[in-house]
């Protein structure tokens, strides 16, 4: 939780950059909506335009809660923490990658080379042509 509290302060500056921008965005479909709703003839598109209004509305007070825990925990919760909770910044990265294979080191190692069998192959074994043509194939009596 704490590499999430410094991560967030860290670039708290984007995070809120962006948060407004999405807000200036709804706050353009608002005023759309509420011209909408004033040019609306019917009752539908009334309706419509004002449905419209309501979504933005609510987004843009739940972008301005986001912000504002954003703003929070940048400059009131990540500023207490203790430094040994801290992330160093710039250090690595936030999750520590899995190691698949082991890693490369410096003493040799002995490479075990599988050896290949080949199976053997089993063939028929030929047969005399009389029986051949006993049993109405080529070369046998008519």
């Amino acid at each position: 939780m704490a590499e999430l509290i410094t991560a967030i302060e860290a670039y708290s500056g984007w995070l809120l950059a962006l948060i407004l921008a999405l807000i200036v965005r709804e706050l353009i479909v608002l005023s759309r909506a509420v011209r909408d709703r004033s040019n609306a003839a019917f009752g539908l598109e009334r309706e419509s335009a004002t449905s419209r209004a309501i979504r933005a509305q609510v987004t843009v007070l739940l972008l301005a809660t986001i912000g504002f825990g954003i703003n929070s925990v940048a400059t009131v919760i990540a500023p207490s923490l203790p430094d040994a909770l801290r992330r160093r910044t710039g250090e690595g990265t936030l999750v520590e990658p899995t190691r698949i294979a082991p890693m490369a080191t410096e003493t040799p190692t002995a490479t075990v080379i599988p050896t290949v069998r080949m199976p053997a192959i089993v063939t028929a074994v030929p047969t005399e042509a009389g029986e051949a043509g006993a049993s109405g194939g080529e070369g046998g009596e008519p």
